[in-house]
C-alpha cells in the first residue's frame, strides 16, 4: 500500500475516509439481526481498525516529528502527545453516555472525528515528509540577524 501512496498525507487521507465510511456503514446496520449484516458490521469495524493503523494513528506522530524543529521538537511532540490523551479521556468518558442515549446512531456522531480530519487535511495541505525544518528554522534566524 505504501508503495502507491507514497506520502504521508495521502496515507493520512485515505486513513481518516475508510474511518467515515466505515462509521457510516456501522451506523446505517445499526443493530444486526441477520447473519449478512453481522458480518457486514464486523468487516466494517475491521475496516476502521485498519485505516486507524495504516493512517492517522501511523502519520499523526510522523506529522509531529517531521514538522517541528530540533530546538522545538520535544515540545510539539508534548503537545500533540497530550491533545491525544486529552482526546483518548474524553472519548473513554463520553462514548458510554452518548451510546446509552443514542444507542447505534452514536456512530453518526463518531463519524463526526474522520470527518474533521479529512476536512482539516483539505484545508491544509501539509506534507511532512521531505520538509527540512531545521534548515527553515536556520534561514529565519538568518532573516531576524539581517534585520
Amino acid at each position: 500500500m505504501a508503495e502507491h501512496w507514497s506520502s504521508a498525507w495521502q496515507l493520512t487521507f485515505a486513513g481518516f475516509a475508510v474511518q467515515c465510511t466505515s462509521l457510516v456503514v456501522l451506523a446505517l446496520v445499526g443493530k444486526p439481526s441477520a447473519t449478512a449484516y453481522v458480518l457486514f458490521a464486523i468487516f466494517a469495524l475491521g475496516a476502521f481498525m485498519f485505516a486507524q493503523a495504516s493512517g492517522p494513528g501511523a502519520h499523526f506522530m510522523s506529522f509531529a516529528s517531521l514538522s517541528y524543529p530540533t530546538s522545538m521538537r520535544g515540545t510539539g511532540i508534548g503537545f500533540n502527545q497530550g491533545t491525544l490523551r486529552v482526546g483518548s479521556t474524553l472519548a473513554l468518558f463520553f462514548f458510554p453516555v452518548l451510546s446509552a442515549a443514542l444507542g447505534s446512531g452514536v456512530f453518526w456522531v463518531i463519524a463526526l472525528a474522520p470527518l474533521m480530519g479529512l476536512v482539516a487535511l483539505l484545508v491544509k495541505r501539509w506534507e511532512p515528509v521531505g520538509y527540512d525544518a531545521d534548515a527553515v528554522e536556520a534561514q529565519w534566524r538568518e532573516e531576524a540577524a539581517a534585520r
